[in-house]
């Protein structure tokens, strides 16, 4: 899927700036993936989050906030 494809180009370019600027990157992508795809379990056309998707996303990134 070109869609896909481009967001892991741009992920790992992303990844590069922040080492860069020494901060931290958190790559969920994978996470959300299934045999090179969004799973349609999280979205309901292919490129936007659904609710669990968003359910997901909020699980994956909670760790890394601070309140």
């Amino acid at each position: 899927n070109e869609v896909n494809n481009y967001i892991v180009d741009i992920n790992k370019q992303l990844f590069k700036l922040a080492c860069n600027y020494k901060m931290n990157f958190i790559d969920i992508h994978k996470n959300f993936v299934l045999n090179g795809q969004l799973n349609s379990k999280y979205s309901v056309d292919g490129l936007h989050l659904n609710g669990e998707g968003y359910k997901l996303w909020t699980k994956l990134l909670k760790p890394y906030i601070t309140e």
